[in-house]
C-alpha cells in the first residue's frame, strides 16, 4: 500500500511540477539549480550567476546603483554549501532539463514516507495504521507545496532527516552518522536539526557519547561552513542567509543578544497573526497529534522558530524549502502521539479485560478516523489539492507562446543574456544568466515580455524605463518586438 501510494504521488507531483514549468511558471530557484548542473556538466563546477544577480537586483532597483561585480566563474556554494548535489549529476546528465530535477525532488521527498511508514508501523504494531501515518505525510500541504515551488537542495532534507530518525529508532549508529553527513552535505542548515538530533540520542536514547558527539560535530560544521568557507566563496564576503532575521540584528551575535533583551518584543512577533496561521497550517494536518510527541518536536523546534522569527514572511508560508527539516520530525511525532493517544485510550482506566478489550478496538477505529479527518484537513489548507492538480489546465500557457519560443531559439547557447525571472527557467543553460535588469547593457541579449502580467518582481514603470533605456542606446537594437515580448541584441564594439 505504502509503495503504491509514494509511486502514486511521485508521478502526480512530477507531472504537474513538469506542467508549471513548460508554463512558464517556474521561477529563479530553479533556473538557478539548473545552471549550476548545466556548468558542472560542462566542466565549470558550481558556478552559477544567476542567483547572484538575483542579491544584485533589489540594490539596483531600489536603490539605483549596482551592489555586485558578477564574474562568469561565481560559485553557488558561496550562497549555500551543498556540494552533495553532485550525487544528483549522474541523473542530471542522462536527460538535462528542469525537468529531471523537479522529478528527482519529487521522488526523494516522496521516499520518504518508507522510513516513516517502518516507524509507524512499529510504534503504533499495526502495517495498515504505519501506513496511514505516511499516507498523511504525503498528502500534508507544505509538502506538495515544497516540490512545487520549483527546486531546492534543502528540499531534499526531509528525506535524509526521516532516515535518519528511524535509523536511531532502531539503533543503527554507523549509519545514522552516514546519513547525517549525507545531509549535512545537502545543505548547511541541516546542521541545526541534525544537532538537536544529537541531543535527543543522548537524553531520550540514554547514548551520551553518540548524541554529543553527532550535535557537537554538527555546531562545529555550521560554524566553519558559514562563518569561513562561504565567505571564502562567496561575492560578498558573508553568508548572506543571517539577513533574514535583520529585524533583530545584522550578525549572529546581535540576533541572540536582541532576543534575549526583548523577550517582549520577541513574544509579541511569535504570537502575531501570521505566525500562528503558518503554526496552525503546519499543526492542523496531524490533528495537533504530533504535540503528544514532544521529543521529536523539539528536534524542529529551533528552525521552526527561526521561521517564525524571520523578517520574511516568506518563512512561514506552506510553500517552499523551508519546511523541509520540519516535516519528517513532525509525523514521527504524529506516530508517536496516536500510539500514545491508543494506549490512554486502551490502558488508563481500570475496566474488567473485556471491556478493555472492547475500548482497544474502539480506539484503533477512532485512529483511523483521526487519519482519514487529517487528510481531509490536508486537502483544505493545501494551494495543490488533490482535485485541482488532476486538472490539466492549472498552470496556463502565457499568450502568444510560440513568438516566445521562437524567440527563445534564436538566441545562441553561449550568449550572455539578461532576462526576466519567469522565462529564466527556459534560459538556465546559458553560462552567463542573469535577472533583468542586472547587467542588461552589458549582455549580449536581453529577452523580457513587455506586458505587466509576467514581469514579476519588477512594475510595469520599472520595466518600462529600463527597456527605454535600451532603445535609446546606440548600442542596443531590437531583433523582435511581438506577442508582448521584445529581443534585443548589443551591438559588437568597434
Amino acid at each position: 500500500m505504502v509503495f503504491i501510494a509514494v509511486s502514486s504521488f511521485v508521478i502526480l507531483v512530477t507531472n504537474l511540477a513538469i506542467q508549471r514549468y513548460e508554463a512558464y511558471w517556474a521561477f529563479g530557484d530553479l533556473t538557478a539549480f539548473d545552471q549550476l548542473f548545466w556548468n558542472t556538466m560542462h566542466g565549470r563546477l558550481f558556478e552559477s550567476t544567476y542567483p547572484w544577480s538575483i542579491a544584485d537586483y533589489w540594490p539596483l532597483v531600489l536603490e539605483g546603483k549596482t551592489w555586485l561585480t558578477i564574474p562568469s566563474h561565481a560559485s553557488y556554494l558561496g550562497i549555500h554549501f551543498e556540494p552533495g548535489l553532485i550525487v544528483l549529476l549522474p541523473f542530471y546528465a542522462l536527460h538535462s532539463s528542469p525537468t529531471t530535477l523537479v522529478a528527482l525532488q519529487a521522488a526523494v521527498a516522496g521516499l520518504a514516507a518508507i522510513p516513516l511508514y517502518l516507524f509507524s508501523r512499529d510504534r503504533l504494531t499495526s502495517a495498515p495504521f504505519g501506513a496511514a501515518v505516511a499516507i498523511s505525510y504525503l498528502v500534508h500541504p507544505a509538502l506538495s507545496g515544497m516540490l512545487l515551488s520549483d527546486f531546492h537542495a534543502q528540499a531534499l532534507l526531509v528525506f535524509w532527516m526521516a532516515w535518519a530518525l528511524w535509523l536511531v529508532s532502531i539503533r543503527r549508529w554507523r549509519l545514522v552518522g552516514l546519513v547525517a553527513a549525507i545531509a549535512l552535505l545537502t545543505s548547511e542548515v541541516a546542521a541545526i536539526p541534525i544537532a538537536m538530533l544529537g541531543v535527543y540520542i543522548a537524553t531520550i536514547r540514554h547514548c551520551r557519547v553518540i548524541g554529543l558527539t553527532v550535535s557537537a560535530a554538527s555546531v562545529g560544521y555550521f560554524i566553519s561552513v558559514t562563518g569561513v568557507v562561504i565567505p571564502r566563496l562567496s561575492l560578498t564576503a558573508s553568508y548572506l542567509f543571517s539577513g533574514y532575521f535583520d529585524r533583530w540584528g545584522h550578525d549572529p551575535i546581535a540576533i541572540g543578544v536582541s532576543m534575549l533583551t526583548q523577550p517582549g518584543a520577541v513574544i509579541a512577533y511569535l504570537t502575531g497573526q501570521d505566525q500562528l496561521t503558518y503554526l496552525f497550517g503546519l499543526l492542523a494536518p496531524t490533528l495537533f497529534l504530533a504535540l503528544l510527541g514532544p521529543e521529536f518536536c523539539a528536534i524542529a523546534l529551533p528552525v521552526l522558530l527561526a521561521n517564525l522569527l524571520a523578517t520574511s514572511n516568506s518563512q512561514r508560508l506552506l510553500i517552499g524549502q523551508y519546511n523541509a527539516t520540519i516535516l519528517a520530525p513532525l509525523y514521527f511525532a504524529m506516530a508517536v502521539g496516536l500510539s500514545r493517544l491508543a494506549r490512554g485510550l486502551g490502558g488508563a482506566l481500570p475496566m474488567p479485560l473485556a471491556l478493555r478489550s472492547l475500548v482497544r478496538h474502539a480506539s484503533r477505529t477512532g485512529i483511523a478516523v483521526v487519519v482519514v479527518v487529517t487528510i481531509f484537513a490536508s486537502s483544505r489548507l493545501s494551494d495543490y489539492d488533490a482535485g485541482v492538480a488532476l486538472r490539466t489546465e492549472v498552470f496556463t500557457y502565457p499568450p502568444n507562446v510560440e513568438v516566445l519560443n521562437r524567440m527563445i531559439a534564436w538566441i545562441p547557447e553561449d550568449a550572455s543574456l539578461s532576462t526576466s525571472d519567469n522565462l529564466s527557467t527556459h534560459l538556465a543553460r546559458h553560462h552567463e544568466l542573469y535577472i533583468f535588469p542586472v547587467q542588461a547593457t552589458y549582455t549580449e541579449y536581453v529577452l523580457v515580455p513587455t506586458t505587466e502580467a509576467r514581469i514579476w518582481p519588477l512594475t510595469l514603470e520599472q520595466l518600462t524605463r529600463y527597456l527605454d533605456e535600451l532603445r535609446r542606446s546606440p548600442n542596443h537594437r531590437i531583433l523582435a518586438e511581438e506577442g508582448g515580448y521584445i529581443l534585443i541584441q548589443r551591438q559588437p564594439t568597434p
